[in-house]
């Protein structure tokens, strides 16, 4: 194959955030908070107790979560750390790794569906201040050049966001790209559905990339796979507070708990129709448009949405001669939806998963729905 005349684009970095172990919330824990927060709703709403059709709402257990979503447990992050703060975290792990320094920083993309504010700040103005990229560059007399943007793409968010950094570092805008997935998921989840509540969580990774011969490239200029189907934009929604339905005073008095700003989603529907689009189109024809076979890919990282879904598309690969490794880290992040593939990767790196010539295979899918593959080959010792 001719050689594109592209730069190539190297991974040199990547970090996931500083969550510890206090903010680990166990699915029993999670169970007893539910009946707890019943009486609190409760009381808010003054009723003395809620019908049988809406207080089992808040009933399950333990084991049910972890039979149903293959989830043991969640990390929460404390009030007072947003979304921003989680990125930074990520972010100044993955500078100090290389050795990079901010002010050699000339592409920041962002990846939330929880950003710090609705509409100004960008996370991206946020996470460049926490940083310490430098507004100017030489003795304050010239401004320094970044590119910088936050990107919403509900599940797909991390990868739109990587193949735009990519294409800065290719096209010679940039010589570092710091691309970071960041979602404080629990401040859209609504706590009184057991059904989709156990799923959510909060975390935040990062991948450094650095501008290289493309000979030496990790990610090829074909490596990416982009569509949707956009006619069920709906099944997955917060359907309250943007333009569509402001939240009003009105709307607040009809949902005091506010439930209406929180993520739904139609759970049986979205997981039948995201099974069959994975299974016979997404994933195939990725690999048939990009050049690879199944037996050609040593790991893959799809979004962790839900484990029965990455059950389902993983068994006809394997029929098909994939043999290698399948990132599972919902079992104990839950979905932290743009973070959750570079937080995959972080696990996989550091338990010697991922090693120096093996073929990666990214592949996340959900609310618009919109999906995106990507391919690339691992060379980070």
């Amino acid at each position: 194959m001719a050689v594109p005349n592209v730069f190539g684009v190297k991974i040199v970095s990547i970090a996931g955030d500083d969550l510890g172990p206090e903010t680990i919330l166990t699915n029993d824990r999670l169970a007893s908070e539910l009946l707890a927060r019943r009486k609190t709703d409760a009381k808010l709403l003054h009723v003395k107790q809620f019908p049988p059709e809406i207080a089992e709402r808040y009933e399950t257990s333990g084991p049910w979560i972890e039979e149903r979503l293959q989830i043991r447990q969640r990390r929460i992050a404390p009030a007072g750390l947003a979304t921003s703060d989680l990125a930074i975290q990520a972010g100044k792990k993955a500078l100090s790794k290389a050795g990079v320094t901010p002010d050699q920083i000339g592409s920041l993309r962002i990846a939330t569906v929880t950003p710090d504010y609705h509409a100004s700040s960008p996370t991206a103005s946020l996470v460049a201040e926490g940083l310490g990229i430098p507004i100017w560059d030489i003795e304050d007399t010239q401004l320094h050049e970044l590119i910088a943007c936050d990107h919403q793409l509900a599940c797909s968010s991390f990868v739109a966001a990587l193949q735009d950094a990519v294409d800065d570092i290719m096209l010679g805008r940039c010589e570092y790209a710091l691309v970071i997935g960041a979602d404080k998921m629990s401040t859209i989840t609504d706590w009184s559905d057991r059904g989709f509540c156990p799923i959510l969580g909060d975390g935040a990774g990062a991948i450094l990339l650095k501008r290289v011969p493309y000979e030496e490239t990790d990610i090829e200029v074909n490596a990416f796979y982009a569509g949707g189907d956009w006619t069920k934009a709906s099944r997955i929604i917060a359907p309250v507070g943007g333009s569509r339905t402001p939240l009003t005073v009105d709307l607040i008095k009809k949902d005091p708990l506010f439930s209406g700003t929180k993520l739904h989603m139609d759970g049986n529907t979205v997981f039948k129709e995201l099974v069959r689009f994975l299974k016979n189109h997404v994933i195939p024809e990725a690999l048939e448009k990009c050049g690879y076979t199944p037996s050609s890919i040593n790991v893959i990282f799809p979004h962790q949405a839900n484990g029965r879904i990455t059950d389902a598309f993983e068994r006809p690969l394997r029929a098909l001669g994939f043999t290698g490794y399948v990132s599972r880290t919902i079992e104990t992040d839950g979905n932290t939806t743009s973070a959750s593939v570079p937080r995959g990767m972080v696990h996989a790196y550091e338990n010697k998963i991922l090693l120096p010539g093996r073929t990666v295979m990214i592949v996340v899918m959900g609310g618009g729905y919109f999906w995106r593959v990507v391919f690339l080959r691992w060379s980070l010792k």
